[in-house]
């Protein structure tokens, strides 16, 4: 046994904390208040010898041996994941550490929304737990935090799957979901989208509660209201939406929107520019005819600038 600075190393198992109550010389016993100075008295470490479970002084001492209660080796860890989040509930202990924190230095975090529109995935929990390290680090800090969660709950892909679910083929099907009405059509699709994005939702926000993830989470009663008096923040929510159309109105008003063109990946079947993401769920590797072209120099012979291109459209 090898007394250092950091505490006890072991040539055996890792022995965490040894109190002063499990030494004891042969004719003597310590109390467990004395002095851990008192039960080596000045002996040099060395002297100690044996293993976890036996400790023998060379010089006469002896170490009392420690029990431990059996650790089973069959851990059943969902179980003591929800003996955790049950004490959690039982103890109030978010809302505590809000209180405790709420007069501390203010440490802002916005929170990435992720897309309501099925249930999460492995790396939506694994973005989520770093995001949660963040927030616990600056809660032990004392910090005030916000905890608010995010959904986003505009874009194509909410509204792909909501046309397979009405199994509609194109973009245009969208104008005859009302016959003869193209405008309540389009306001159908719009709430029927608003309700997938609702429903699932509330399915990854039951699956981050049992992630673990602390957030001032929408409780039963809140699904009810709408997007704007809810906990968590929704970019489909009114606020949200006038927020953005004011904003435009500013720029167009300081002459900073005009109109212009773009070279950027389209969908044919949906109308619409595609995102960076959006190309990247899609994606296949295919092969494309590489296009050389030769560009002369001005002014020198028989010099040129080789330009290689696998989109021959964006050349002048």
């Amino acid at each position: 046994m090898d007394l250092g600075k950091g505490g006890f190393g072991l040539s055996g198992p890792v022995f965490p904390i040894i109190r002063a109550s499990v030494l004891a010389p042969f004719d003597q016993t310590v109390a467990p208040s004395s002095p851990f100075s008192r039960i080596f008295r000045g002996r040099d470490p060395a002297f100690w010898h044996g293993s976890v479970d036996s400790f023998v002084c060379l010089d006469g001492w002896r170490a009392v041996p420690m029990t431990f209660a059996k650790v089973d080796t069959q851990v059943d860890f969902p179980a003591l994941e929800r003996g955790i989040l049950k004490h959690w509930q039982d103890t109030d202990a978010f809302e505590t550490l809000r209180k405790q924190n709420a007069n501390g230095p203010k440490w802002s975090f916005l929170d990435g929304p992720i897309t309501a529109n099925n249930p999460m995935g492995v790396h939506h929990a694994w973005g989520r737990t770093y995001k949660d390290a963040f927030q616990r680090y600056h809660a032990m800090c004392g910090c005030h935090l916000r905890y608010q969660n995010g959904f986003d709950c505009q874009g194509l892909w909410v509204e792909v799957e909501v046309e397979k679910e009405l199994k509609l083929r194109s973009k245009r099907d969208i104008e005859n979901l009302v016959e003869g009405d193209k405008f309540a059509s389009i306001d159908k699709f719009v709430n029927l989208c608003k309700e997938r994005v609702n429903r699932f939702a509330k399915v990854q926000t039951e699956q981050s509660i049992r992630l673990g993830y602390w957030m001032d989470w929408d409780k039963e009663e809140d699904w009810a209201k709408n997007p704007d008096d809810r906990r968590s923040y929704f970019t489909m929510s009114e606020v949200n939406n006038t927020t953005i159309w004011s904003f435009l109105k500013k720029c167009h008003e300081r002459g900073l929107v005009f109109r212009g063109y773009d070279a950027m990946p389209w969908c044919p079947r949906c109308s619409v520019g595609l995102s960076q993401m959006e190309m990247a769920e899609g994606y296949q590797m295919v092969a494309h005819r590489a296009l050389f072209v030769k560009f002369a120099l001005r002014n020198e012979e028989n010099a040129f600038l080789l330009a290689w291109t696998t989109t021959p459209w964006t050349l002048p």
